[in-house]
This record gives structure tokens, C-alpha cells and sequence, in this order.
């Protein structure tokens, strides 16, 4: 008995240990679903970063095919991101030239050798062939047996800063080239010859470059001194070892030019100038004269053509002129260098005709000789951009004195275009009305006249039959009676063809609604989800019977084209206007292909219901897929006529 009592006490301790245990496991259990919780949302957050991150991110597997990209890397490539993933990077991305070495360094990085590979550059190609380089840093991504199982990418596009480095370093030997064949006299030319300069830059740029023709330049100083202002180098400093030059102009003296060498620098017995030196001071400076005589000329001239230019880059419309003698063009405003570029010194038959030589309508005879001071109007069509000009051209005088072609020209493109587009349309008006009367003619003489003819034709028969003593047959007359009505039917389905009674006694929504019953009667195994958002009173009169119209086409394509089960029809009132959209589920159809082939396209009516569409102020547009469906959407603006 104590036996079986020990056992059972120590089933007891079991039963209570194997529940602590229990509870233990339970804990655990909840913390790790807690902590796997918490990874789950950091990596989401990871995930939020990285896809918004300007910064690209790319993973590959250990095969080189991408299996992460980022929106960066897709901006970046240019590919959707269906695009890339499951391609190989090396094969698909990467330019040809750099594959292989590409590949050998990846094998690295597999190998978890990142000495060489962790960082590094190279091109990336876009889709549109253009190549990008980028700068990328690479992180090896294992599994948690630690066997590498590919890599993460980080790129940054760097491929606007390594234009910019070679730019740099292009203008950097093109500046040092230049700093070793400066001459002193060559260098002053070039400076009155900078475009823009102002008198006061080529003055202090003269004297800084007189040192360098002289014999000891590193030690020479020099000055220019006009009116009360001085043009200093930086080390300037008088001495006894001095030449000085006036500067004259229109034979008066006008300032001075200096030059010195330092006495403690040169020996007490040492001439410092040569006769040479001498010669080019005496060259400098009266180069001088004439720079400033010049300079204070076209002062005054650029004053006056400052206020012209201001003037003219004010308009909104193209100004250029030109001298009529070469046709160079000596002007462009803003508007005009838009259009054609910088053709400032180039021939304007050239820049704004695409001509090689003048042009057979040049304006110069009008505007010149006995008619010189007179407008002449005229309009064309520029050849370069194709845009239709209203010009007025005239000869004036520029600030240099010379008189030139000044032409300004105002854009009418969209007048012409709109005086276009509204014969198109009216011809289209005029081809849609006959083509009506056409086919309501053809319908009458069809159908209706077929009646009347038979009618016609029995009664004779009768007359004929009653004329010879016979008996009027009843039976013929009830034959009669009946062609009588099936005509009188006919001729209601042509009138209700031509418009609808329903439509202008009850409204458009009433008559949507018999056009649907009616369908569906005629259609029993096609389902119509009809939805209206707008009121009657919302939708203009005259958009009525186009709305009308658009959807008897649609219905009626629907019903012999589409194989559908299912059409959904939406009329709705948007903050833009009124939309009407027809969809079904039926087998759709290849748009391209339906434009391509007139035929076709006839037979769908879609040229019908666009032209409906547009000829009432609306945009028409045809979405369809071979094997999902077609949706046709048909949208009047928020404007006069579609918006009551």
C-alpha cells in the first residue's frame, strides 16, 4: 500500500511539473509570436522605405535574375517593374561592353570577396538605350544556414555629376591652354573683342595683362588712369623705374598710362625698359585712345539699343530684325528664340525659312526705296514649325545708323486651325444630313412604298373585279386592311428612328429607359445595369438626341458584334461635364486594327458615334482588349450646350 501510494504522489509531482512546463511553453510561445509580430512590422516599415526611398534598390539572387526593385531603380531604368523583376541583371540591364567584367565581380561578391566589388561604378542601360551611370554599394544576403543566397543593391544615379566632372576638367584645359598663348597685345584685342564688355573690364584687364609683355613680368606693376578713376594690377607700387604714356582721343589727353618696376628688385646701374618695351607702351596706349573713343561711342548706341530690345522682349508676339542688304538677322526677341533657336548673326532665310537662299516673298521691295516708312501686312505658314503668322513689316533705323527690316509677327495658328476644324465640320454636317436623307429615302421607298404599292395595286384589282358586276371579297379586303397597318407601323419606326417622340414629350432619362425595355425585349439573353446620375433638366437640349443616338449605336453593336451577356450603361453628371459610358462583357476587339481597316470601322460605327461626339463639343474614346470586354466613353464639358 505505501508502495502504490509513492507512486502515486510522484504521478502527482509529474502531473504538476508537466504543467509549469506547459505554461512555460505557452509564454514562450507568445513572446515569439510577439517578437515575430514586431519583425513583421519593421520589415513592412523597411519595405515603405525602400519603395519610396530616392534611392536605388535592387536585389539579385545567386543566379544574377532580380527579385527586388525599387520605384527609384524603375524611374532610373524606365521599366514598369513587371519589367525587371525575374530578369537577369547582367544580361538585360547592363551594357554589353561591361557584362562579363560585371559578372566576374558578382562571382565575388558570391564568394564573399568585397574588397574590390563592396563599392564601385558602372553603366546602367534604359530602356530607351540610354546609358546612366551609377554609383552602387552592395550588401551580401544570406540564408539562416549562412550560405550566401544573392545580393542587395543600394544606387545612387550619378550620371549628371560625372558630366559635370568631365565638363569641368575640359574647361580647366582649355583655360590653361589658352593662359600659355596669351600675348599682351593679342590678349587687349581679345578683351574689346569680348562680347558685353564694359569699358571699365577691358581697362582693368588691360593693365593686369601688360606684366606679361614685358621682360621681367613677374616684377611689373602698371595703372591706367581716365577721368577721376584708376585701373590698378594688385601688386602696383610706384619707383623711380617708370614709363608713362598719355592717352589721347579726338587729339585731347584724356588719361594715362603707367608702368613700374620695384627699385628694390633691379640693380641701381640696370636699364629695366627696353627700347621694345617702350614701343609697346607707346602701342598700348594709343590702342587705349581708341578703345575708349569706341567704347564711349557704343555706350551711347547700346543705351539706345537697350531701350529698343526692352522694348521688344516685352511683346508677346516674334520680333526680329534683319539687315536687308545681307539678311543677317541682327535681332530675335524672346518669343522668336523660343521658336527658332539663337539666330542672332546667321541668315534669317536660314534660321526661319529652312531656305538656302532669300526667299521669293521677301518683303525688302515693299518696304524699302519709295515705300520706305510704310507698313506692309501680310500673313503665311512658317515652314520650320508649321505655324500660321499675321506680319507686319516696316523699315526702320537701328542704333548703328543702318535702316533695317523690323518684322513683328503674331501668331493666328489656332484661328486658321479653328476656321479649319468649322469647314471640316460643316462639310462633315452637310455629308451626315444628305447621308440621313439618304437612308430615311431608301427606308420610305423600301418599306413604306412597298405598302402603298401593294395597297395600291389591290384596290385596283377590287375596283376592276366590283366594275365587272363581281362581288366585293371581304377576304382582299382585310388583306387590304392589313398591309394598310404593317405600312402605317413602318412608317412610325422610320419617324421614330428619325427622333423619337418619347424623347420630346417625356425627356431624355424616359426615353433611355423604353430604348433599354425595348433592347432587352428584342434581346432577351442580354442583361442591361442601367445607372443614371443627372437630372433631365441638367443635360442641354441640343445633347439630347446625340446622347440618344450614341447609344442605339452602342446597343446595336453590342447586340450583333459583341457575343456579351452583360452591358452596364452610365449616365452620369461629373464636376467636368456629362459622361456617357457603355460597357459589356463580350469577346472586345483589337482598337488598332479597327482604325486600319475603314471598312471595319464603318461597320462597328464608332466613326459615327466620334463624329456625333465631337461635331456637339464632346470627346469620344474607345477602350477594348480581344477576349475582355469593350467600354466606350463619350464626355461634354461643363459648357454651354451640355450643361443646362
Amino acid at each position: 500500500m505505501k508502495k502504490s501510494a509513492r507512486t502515486k504522489n510522484q504521478l502527482l509531482e509529474e502531473i504538476h511539473s508537466l504543467k509549469a512546463r506547459l505554461a512555460h511553453l505557452e509564454q514562450t510561445q507568445s513572446e515569439c509570436q510577439d517578437a515575430a509580430k514586431g519583425l513583421r512590422e519593421e520589415s513592412e516599415k523597411a519595405q515603405r522605405y525602400i519603395g519610396i526611398a530616392e534611392v536605388m534598390f535592387l536585389a539579385l539572387d545567386a543566379e544574377g535574375t532580380v527579385t527586388f526593385a525599387n520605384r527609384k531603380t524603375c524611374e532610373v531604368l524606365g521599366y514598369e517593374k513587371e519589367e525587371i523583376l525575374g530578369k537577369n541583371w547582367f544580361d538585360h540591364f547592363l551594357p554589353e561592353s561591361i557584362r562579363e567584367d560585371a559578372k566576374t565581380a558578382f562571382q565575388k561578391l558570391l564568394v564573399r570577396d568585397t574588397r574590390q566589388v563592396e563599392y564601385h561604378e558602372n553603366s546602367v542601360l534604359s530602356k530607351n538605350g540610354e546609358e546612366r551611370v551609377v554609383a552602387w554599394h552592395n550588401v551580401i544576403l544570406t540564408d539562416e544556414a549562412g550560405a550566401v543566397t544573392g545580393i542587395l543593391c543600394s544606387g545612387q544615379d550619378v550620371t549628371e555629376h560625372k558630366r559635370v566632372e568631365k565638363l569641368l576638367e575640359k574647361r580647366t584645359r582649355e583655360l590653361v591652354a589658352h593662359s600659355k598663348q596669351i600675348q599682351c597685345l593679342f590678349g587687349i584685342s581679345r578683351l574689346v573683342e569680348q562680347p558685353d564688355s564694359s569699358l571699365a573690364t577691358i581697362l582693368q584687364g588691360t593693365v593686369e595683362l601688360i606684366p606679361a609683355g614685358l621682360r621681367y613680368s613677374e616684377l611689373a606693376c602698371a595703372r591706367v588712369i581716365l577721368d577721376d578713376k584708376e585701373y590698378r594690377t594688385p601688386n602696383f607700387a610706384k619707383s623711380k623705374w617708370k614709363q608713362a604714356r598719355d592717352i589721347m582721343a579726338h587729339g585731347d589727353r584724356i588719361g594715362s598710362l603707367e608702368i613700374y618696376y620695384p627699385e628694390d628688385e633691379l640693380k641701381e646701374t640696370e636699364k629695366p625698359f627696353a627700347n621694345e618695351e617702350r614701343d609697346l607702351v607707346n602701342a598700348i596706349a594709343e590702342r587705349l585712345g581708341s578703345i575708349i573713343e569706341r567704347a564711349r561711342i557704343e555706350e551711347a548706341l547700346e543705351a539706345e539699343r537697350r531701350q529698343l530690345i526692352s522694348m521688344f522682349d516685352s511683346l508677346d508676339e516674334v520680333v526680329y530684325v534683319a539687315d536687308p542688304a545681307t539678311h543677317e538677322i541682327l535681332y530675335m526677341n524672346s518669343p522668336a528664340r523660343e521658336q527658332w533657336g539663337v539666330g542672332v548673326g546667321e541668315k534669317c532665310y536660314r534660321v526661319l525659312q529652312n531656305l538656302d537662299s532669300p526667299c521669293p516673298f521677301c518683303t525688302n521691295d515693299r518696304i524699302f526705296g519709295e515705300n520706305i516708312g510704310q507698313p506692309y501686312v501680310w500673313e503665311f505658314q512658317n515652314p520650320v514649325n508649321r505655324h500660321w503668322y499675321h506680319c507686319i513689316d516696316r523699315a526702320i533705323r537701328w542704333p548703328d545708323g543702318r535702316m533695317v527690316r523690323f518684322e513683328m509677327a503674331i501668331d493666328i495658328t489656332e484661328h486658321k486651325l479653328a476656321d479649319l476644324q468649322i469647314q471640316a465640320l460643316s462639310s462633315k454636317v452637310i455629308q451626315a444630313h444628305e447621308m440621313e436623307r439618304k437612308l430615311v429615302a431608301q427606308d420610305i421607298h423600301d418599306s413604306v412604298g412597298a405598302g402603298l404599292a401593294t395597297i395600291k395595286y389591290s384596290l385596283e384589282r377590287q375596283v376592276m373585279s366590283m366594275d365587272e358586276g363581281a362581288v366585293p371579297d371581304q377576304a382582299s379586303f382585310k388583306q387590304i386592311i392589313a398591309t394598310l397597318q404593317r405600312t402605317i407601323e413602318e412608317s412610325r419606326r422610320i419617324s421614330t428612328n428619325l427622333r423619337p417622340s418619347i424623347l420630346d414629350d417625356l425627356g431624355l432619362l424616359p426615353t433611355i429607359s423604353w430604348l433599354c425595355r425595348e433592347f432587352q425585349a428584342v434581346y432577351s439573353t442580354i442583361h442591361i445595369d442601367r445607372q443614371t446620375d443627372v437630372q433631365e433638366n441638367e443635360i442641354g437640349e441640343p445633347l439630347k438626341i446625340v446622347i440618344l443616338r450614341i447609344l442605339q449605336e452602342a446597343l446595336n453593336n453590342i447586340a450583333k458584334h459583341s457575343g456579351a451577356s452583360l452591358a452596364h450603361l452610365s449616365l452620369s453628371k461629373t464636376p467636368g461635364g456629362i459622361e456617357l459610358t457603355i460597357r459589356d462583357n463580350g469577346i472586345g476587339f483589337d482598337p488598332q486594327a479597327v482604325k486600319k481597316d475603314i471598312t471595319l470601322s464603318s461597320g462597328l460605327g464608332l466613326a459615327s458615334m466620334k463624329e456625333r461626339a465631337e461635331l456637339s463639343g464632346g470627346a469620344f474614346r474607345v477602350e477594348s482588349v480581344v477576349g475582355s470586354g469593350t467600354r466606350i466613353r463619350a464626355i461634354w464639358p461643363n459648357e454651354e450646350g451640355a450643361i443646362s
